[in-house]
Order: structure tokens, then sequence, then C-alpha cells
């Protein structure tokens, strides 16, 4: 740690004397933190450098001594210290910011691990029909729990399998996208909470919402257009109401509400398919700049923020795509279900499931996430089938994959068990070995020691 001072004058090496002549009184010498513990210098300290350790040190064995109090270790942070040279007398002025760390009591995030034991507890009885009504799934995905030794409540999730449970818990109150984006993919929960979830995501998804917003404005217009050629029912007076609410006039389609939800809902999907087909991060719409862009262009539109995009948007039309692309591969036959593994840099162990058809088009149908289990031959079989129910196995003619142990373990466990599915080896890793043996001939020597050449020079 060295020290800087911000005067014009340099700091005096020890304290003044004092002296029968006057002295300007006030004067201020400010210090800044400029590196680390260990000072940059071999000089000796000079008397303020030595006071600031000193404080420094001081201020560290007041937090060590509460150690033992419940709320855990602290870390000590100095923001900014100054001197105050007053006659002949020195004053050091700090500022801690003490820092929980690894302690039961902090808030921990979704994407961190909660720290602490938890215990279920039974939910509090509603004591009214007052307020927002309950999802039926979430009691069904979650439960309600508190830390053995802060009493802080939270959820977690019920999933388990093999003996083991979910680690997933959130925050009270629960939040119900984020539980429902994560009971979607969780491989702890039973295939049909899995479903309902995807179900429930499905209908409230940007495209299910903009999908009945047109269907509404199309039925007023051709009613507007067509009033001559088609015949309207007969409405009573206790049905006038609800199909006035049901259907908009035309003229509130044009500058009513109905025609900014329409509008807000085209453009979010717009957003949604721009975002993920450029890979655009989604912290992207939190920018000034991206909401005055919306502000010229159309005051109607009010643009959504990054956590809506990613814990709403994203997830629930990710879920309304699998269902159609399920619905469509259920007309099919001949599918060709493929798998590969990868690790991403978070690092997390995921298993990708593909369905192709007979023409040639692939579809993603599952990104199994297992980090906490062995990838043997039995597991892989698992997952692969339990994406093959979705459709239905009958429908599948091949299994593809490379040769590695598990997966072409995996692979044989599947036509045991599907009688009617061909065996198909990956062809560019079963003949890996082969190509090269023969790039090692003498005749490809040449040729391959220029490849060696270009590919170190492009590197460097």
């Amino acid at each position: 740690m060295s020290v800087t001072p911000n005067t014009k004058q340099d700091c005096p090496a020890s304290p003044p004397s004092p002296s029968p002549g006057p002295r300007k009184l006030g004067s201020r010498v400010k210090l800044k933190l400029t590196g680390d513990d260990t000072p940059p210098y071999t000089d000796p300290p000079s008397a303020p450098a030595k006071l600031f350790r000193d404080v420094k040190l001081a201020a560290k064995k007041e937090v060590l001594k509460s150690s033992s109090s419940k709320t855990g270790s602290k870390r000590v942070r100095v923001r900014h210290c100054s001197l105050l040279q007053n006659r002949n007398t020195i004053l050091m002025q700090y500022e801690m910011c003490p820092q929980e760390v690894e302690t039961a009591e902090d808030d921990v995030s979704d994407g961190d691990e909660y720290v602490g034991v938890l215990e279920d507890m039974d939910p509090p009885k509603r004591k009214g029909k007052a307020g927002r009504p309950v999802t039926g799934i979430l009691n069904k995905i979650s439960q309600l729990c508190r830390d053995v030794k802060t009493k802080s409540q939270r959820y977690r999730c019920l999933g388990s399998k093999g003996g083991k449970n979910c680690k997933k818990n959130w925050a009270y109150p629960r939040n119900r996208l984020r539980i429902l984006k994560h009971a979607c993919h969780c491989p702890h929960l039973p295939a049909n909470l899995r479903a309902e979830a995807n179900n429930l995501r499905s209908d409230e998804s940007p495209g299910a919402i903009l999908e009945k917003l047109e269907t509404n404005t199309q039925w007023a217009s051709t009613q507007e257009t067509d009033t001559h050629e088609i015949k309207r029912p007969r409405i009573d007076s206790s049905t006038a109401d609800n199909v006035s609410n049901a259907r908009p006039p035309p003229l509130d389609i044009l500058v009513g509400e109905t025609g900014r939800k329409l509008l807000q809902a085209q453009l979010n999907l717009a957003i949604i398919n721009l975002i993920c087909a450029a890979c655009l991060p989604p912290t992207l719409v939190d920018y000034a700049e991206w909401k005055k862009l919306f502000t010229i262009a159309n005051t109607r539109y009010h643009p959504m923020s990054s956590t809506t995009l990613v814990d709403d948007h994203i997830p629930g039309q990710a879920a309304r795509v699998h269902k159609m692309t399920i619905e469509y591969l259920k007309t099919q036959f001949d599918l060709t279900v493929s798998y590969d593994g990868a690790t991403t840099k978070r690092p997390q162990s995921v298993y990708t499931v593909h369905f192709t058809m007979a023409d040639g088009r692939s579809f993603l149908i599952e990104g199994n996430e297992a980090s906490d289990e062995s990838h043997t031959g039995e597991h892989i079989a698992r997952v692969l089938l339990t994406a093959m129910d979705l459709v239905g196995r009958l429908r599948f003619s091949g299994i593809s994959g490379d040769s590695t142990g598990n997966t072409k373990a995996g692979r044989r466990f599947v036509c045991d068990v599907v009688r009617t599915i061909i065996n198909l080896p990956d062809i560019c890793h079963h003949t890996s070995l082969g190509c090269k043996d023969i790039g090692r001939l003498p005749m490809f020597e040449d040729v391959c020691s220029l490849l060696s050449c270009a590919a170190y020079i492009n590197s460097m």
C-alpha cells in the first residue's frame, strides 16, 4: 500500500512541534490508497503513512474480536482517510465498510449456491380470498422451508431422483417466473410436472399473446368489411357484454388500448427473435440509447427490462417453440435421434439431443445438464429414451452418436429397448483413425508439413 499526498507541499516527516509563531489552522492533507498492503518502495515510512498503517491494523483487530458473533467473520475496507493537522496534533479520520462473508444471513441470489441447512415447514394458511391466486403447480414443485440457524424463510425445489434432492432454492417470497423457468428443465422433477410447467409457460409466452390479439383484430376487421356478406348471429342482452369485451371495435384497434397491446406484443416478439438469433446480450435493452430509439419511433411502446426478458419472455417463448416442435414431430415417421456431450464455460456438463426428419431437417429437443451425475451408458440411454417418449419411440428408425465408451454403450442400451431402431455410429468419429493412418502415408508428407506450417503461422 502506497500513500500519495494531495498537497502542494510535501508532507512532514514527523508531527510539527509547537512554536510561538502564528500557524495556519485547519490545513488538510488527503491520502489515497493506490495499491495493496505491500509498499512499493523501501524508504522508511513517513509519519502520516505509519499512522495510517497503525489505524488500519487497529481496525482489523477490532473486527477480529467479533469473529465469534452470529454474523461471522467480516472484512474491512477503508473508503477514504485524511490527516487533519491542528497545531501540534494529527488526527486520523477513516470510514469502515463491514462486509459479511459466507454467512447464513447473507441474501444469496439465484445464481449462487445457498450456504446453510434448510428444514421444511408448513405453508401459512390464507385468511381469505383476497390477493393474487396461487398457481397450483407452484405447490407441486416448491416447498416452503427455513434456515435452521437464522430462521430465514426460503423456497426449495421438490425435485428428487435416485435419493438425491435438487439443490435449487429461492428467496422468500417466491418468484413465480423463476420457479417455472427452473421447473421446465429440472432433471429431478418427474416428466409430467416438467410438461405441465412447459405448457403453462407456453400459454403465457409473447407468441401466444400475439396470436390471441391478432385473432381478435382479424375478427374485428372481417366484421367491418363483410357486413353485407355475412349475417351476424343473434345476440341477446345476457351475452352482449361478454362479446363486446372479447371482440374489440375497429377504432380501438387503431388508437385504443387494444392497438397498443398489439403493438407491444409484436415488438416484444421481434426483439426476442433479434436477441436470440444474433446472440446479443440481454442487458442491451437496459441502455438509455435503446429506450430512446423506441421513444423516437413510437411513444406507445414501452421497452422491457433485461430481467423481464431473461426470466419471462425468452423462457416462455422457448417453451412455446418446444411445444410446437413436439406437436409437429408427432405427425412424422422415420426420425433419427442424435446426441453429443459438451462442457460450457460456466462450467456445466450438457448433453444435447436432436431429432432429424427424413428430409434432413433437425430440431434441438433437449439440453440435459447433469454435472453432478456420472455420464455412464445407462445415464445417456435414460436421457435419450425420455426425449424419445415425447413423440413416441416407434416413430424413430435410427440412432446416431460418436463411438466413445459411454456413448457407444448408451446407444446399445437404446437399441435393446427399442427393437425397431437401427444403430448408426457417427461416420466422422468412426473413420477418424482411418483418416489419421491415411495422412501418415509417405505420399502425403509434403502436404501435411505445409499445412502444419500454415497452422503454426496463423496461430502466431
